[in-house]
């Protein structure tokens, strides 16, 4: 049988939690929602599922937006820290990934001038037990495996750009090339040579008058 945290221990927390709220002068949703919260160690429900635990409690469901939206009021109270999970990371203190992403929700009890009533063992159980509910509900999931291939150590990270590759010409082009080059040669005309001898004047010829 899974090792549970006792839920009158989690109630426990969320009762705290949600008193010290309405004390500070915050609203009913906001004292739910900050409650729902203090009940784990560190809450990674998405909107959705705290507004619809919240509903089975008063018999009222509230909209994700409004969920949310409170939570990001109590971030910047600091009265709760959140980051962002995205889709296929997994939240704090879980060994499964989120299906469609959430967020780690932690309530600080330090200001509310509270302390957390659960131990660290009751802390670690109630994230498992956490975890176990959103896995039947398909919201966490085992992470996919990793597609990357390893890199080759034997290369260097920063190497350089490899050489263009030139395709040799074919057999009989080659051929052809080669005996037209031939047949130039033993007509004297090589690469670079004038097409043709070079007609040479004589001496005789520059030194002759021109005629009357």
């Amino acid at each position: 049988m899974r090792d549970h945290a006792p839920s009158r221990e989690l109630d426990a927390a969320a009762e705290r939690a949600s008193g010290a709220m309405i004390r500070l002068g915050w609203s009913r949703l906001a004292s739910q929602v900050a409650g729902q919260i203090a009940r784990f160690d560190c809450n990674f429900e998405t909107y959705r599922s705290i507004g619809s635990q919240i509903g089975k409690l008063v018999g009222r469901r509230p909209h994700p937006e409004s969920v949310g939206r409170l939570v990001r009021e109590m971030a910047r109270a600091g009265i709760v820290k959140h980051g962002r999970v995205m889709l296929g990371q997994k939240p704090e203190g879980a060994k499964y990934a989120s299906a469609r992403g959430t967020t780690n929700k932690t309530f600080n009890w330090r200001a509310v001038l509270e302390k957390n009533p659960l131990s660290r063992r009751q802390k670690r159980l109630a994230r498992q037990q956490q975890a176990a509910v959103l896995r039947e509900r398909g919201e966490l999931v085992k992470p996919l495996p990793s597609c990357a291939a390893p890199r080759d150590s034997s290369r260097p990270r920063h190497s350089a750009p490899p050489t263009p590759y030139t395709p040799a010409p074919p057999a009989d082009l080659a051929e052809a090339i080669g005996t037209a080059a031939r047949a130039l040669e033993r007509r004297g005309w090589a690469a670079g040579e004038q097409a043709g001898p070079v007609p040479v004047r004589s001496s005789a010829a520059r030194e002759r008058p021109p005629p009357d």
